[in-house]
């Protein structure tokens, strides 16, 4: 799927999904909104979710952006995920991040061309060393980046004896993806959640400030509303 139809469906699904929660929302208000302005903390109740999430969602595809290009990672709105490796290396995952294949990158010239090494299902970085366990439980790997230098191993404990006592702590293929992004996704998602307080705030705070009055009255003549002293 390339990443502008992924786009296009994520924005669909979250305007059905904000239309739903501001349905759910807007009756939650119904019986809970008191007067003055009655209405209108219904219809503030109603838009409250699609703030929400709009804001949510802008605040991700942002952060996305920025990671990728600060992390050397993918954007995040296909089905690839693309995480740096030392030297020029990557591993890439389709569809599904738990089995990935190690690739090296040589942009030396104007075409970007990639080398294949060995496929991985966990793994492993030890400096400029990558171990792992080859996908479909294959046996296990030393890639040495700085050499190209790609040795297998048929079980565990050889390649411990390769190590020369460094611990072994592979993790699969999906949390090293996530291991790669997650301090900046953190981050993002801090900055979306005071984003998504701070607008809520703003939207009733003027929603019900009486500056509006007039033009609520204009989108919704039919429901003007007494005035308390």
């Amino acid at each position: 799927m390339l990443p502008f139809l992924g786009l296009l469906f994520w924005i669909s699904i979250i305007i059905v999904i904000a239309l739903i929660l501001g349905v759910v929302a807007a009756l939650i208000a119904l019986p809970l909104a008191k007067k003055p302005k009655r209405k209108r903390k219904i219809l503030l109740a109603f838009l409250s979710p699609g703030v929400a999430i709009g804001i949510y969602t802008i605040c991700s595809v942002v952060t996305m952006l920025t990671t990728s290009a600060l992390c050397n990672v993918d954007i995040g709105l296909g089905d690839t995920w693309i995480s740096p490796l030392p030297n020029d290396y990557h591993i890439y995952s389709y569809d599904l991040p738990g089995n990935g294949q190690i690739d090296k990158m040589d942009t030396s010239d104007s075409i970007t061309t990639f080398y294949e090494t060995v496929s991985a299902s966990k793994l492993q970085v030890i400096g400029d060393t990558v171990i792992g366990q080859q996908s479909g439980n294959h046996g296990y790997f030393l890639l040495d980046t700085r050499t190209d230098s790609l040795t297998v191993h048929e079980n565990l404990a050889q390649l411990q004896a390769s190590l020369n006592g460094k611990k072994i702590e592979l993790m699969d293929t999906g949390k090293y993806h996530w291991h790669a992004r997650r301090v900046p996704y953190s981050i993002g998602v801090t900055i979306a959640l005071c984003c998504i307080a701070l607008a809520l705030y703003l939207l009733w705070k003027i929603g019900l400030s009486s500056r509006w009055d007039k033009l609520y009255q204009l989108m919704t003549p039919d429901s003007q509303e007494k005035k308390h002293p």
